[in-house]
């Protein structure tokens, strides 16, 4: 088995890199090691913090030193980032990204990344869901619960949860919050008292495990974006993608990605489009909608193989295949 350095800064890709990185008889690591003589190829995450970032385009630009190739697997459309150099100017861009679905692939080549360079596979995250039957979208919809899926971003959820909470409350819906693990505003207990405010029955669910979340009576996900939209699908939970505020089109603007989510694009999620989508709520969420956005979903992440083991494939190709690929200078 060939050594492969797994090299992720923030959580949501250690989370993606790690199965991969068993396989590999490998740990996911934010240190870089002494030497790069071991090593036959860098496999590194898309963290989009800013220290995240920094931290991995310094790998790659190691890598692109040692002559060993980059592969960058995302784990959320949209996150590689290219045509960047690390803070001493040296050029890091990776030679192969694994995107999770054909709308991130015609993203990142839209944007000019080779599209010879990009392979389309789901993300590996989810092979753990690939043995259970089919759910339909439309099963849980009747159920009382709102989970919450909240950004690092500061501000952006209390523009998106304040559009939704007058409906919360009208229609007797009880929210299960679960903040973004780097969200500043919930260290500082900002949300809570935010929470208050509005009125809202509620409950702070970001310190449960994700089993304890998803025994909850959850009936609908809300979110501006988040790959727990991709997560809910699996269990025939429904995600509306609140998209419409300006502050969240901007943030999603300016961080370079798609201004719509591919679980959004794909159509196998809702989202909105404008302020008066309230009155328009209950038809996204109908019978004849969601079992549309049902086999959306079955088409772009559904399958009953795991992932991993064409992604290992993949990743053994590319590194027999390495001199294709550019030499360190």
């Amino acid at each position: 088995m060939p050594s492969v350095l797994f090299f992720a800064a923030d959580i949501g890709p250690k989370l993606t890199l790690e199965p991969l990185a068993r396989r590999f008889s490998a740990t996911v690591t934010d240190q870089l090691p002494h030497s790069s003589d071991l090593y036959r190829a860098l496999v590194v995450g898309t963290s989009t913090s800013e220290s995240g970032l920094e931290t991995e385009l310094y790998a790659r630009a190691w890598a692109r030193r040692s002559g060993i190739p980059i592969v960058a697997i995302e784990d959320y459309v949209g996150n590689c980032r290219f045509g960047m150099r690390d803070a001493l100017g040296n050029e890091a861009d990776p030679d192969y990204i694994v995107a999770e679905s054909d709308f991130s692939r015609r993203f990142y080549v839209r944007a000019g990344f080779p599209a010879e360079r990009v392979s389309v596979l789901p993300s590996i995250r989810y092979d753990s869901y690939r043995d259970l039957p089919p759910a339909s979208l439309y099963r849980g919809r009747q159920a009382s619960g709102v989970l919450w899926a909240g950004q690092p971003e500061r501000g952006m959820g209390q523009v998106a949860l304040g559009w939704l909470a007058p409906w919360l409350r009208r229609h007797g819906k009880k929210l299960y919050f679960r903040a973004h693990p780097r969200d500043s505003a919930y260290a500082e207990g900002l949300w809570h008292e935010w929470l208050g405010r509005h009125r809202l029955r509620w409950e702070d669910c970001t310190q449960w495990d994700w089993p304890e979340v998803w025994a909850a009576p959850l009936g609908l996900v809300a979110t501006a974006f988040s790959s727990v939209a991709v997560d809910a699908g699996f269990r025939g939970i429904p995600t509306l993608h609140i998209l419409h505020p300006r502050h969240v089109r901007d943030r999603l603007a300016q961080g370079r990605g798609p201004v719509r989510p591919g679980v959004v694009a794909s159509g196998a999620a809702p989202a909105t489009s404008n302020p008066l989508d309230h009155a328009l709520l209950m038809r996204h969420l109908g019978a004849k909608r969601l079992r549309r956005s049902s086999r959306c979903f079955a088409r772009v992440y559904g399958g009953s193989a795991p992932i991993i083991d064409a992604l290992e494939t993949l990743l053994k190709d590319i590194i027999s295949n390495s001199q294709d690929f550019p030499v360190a200078f």
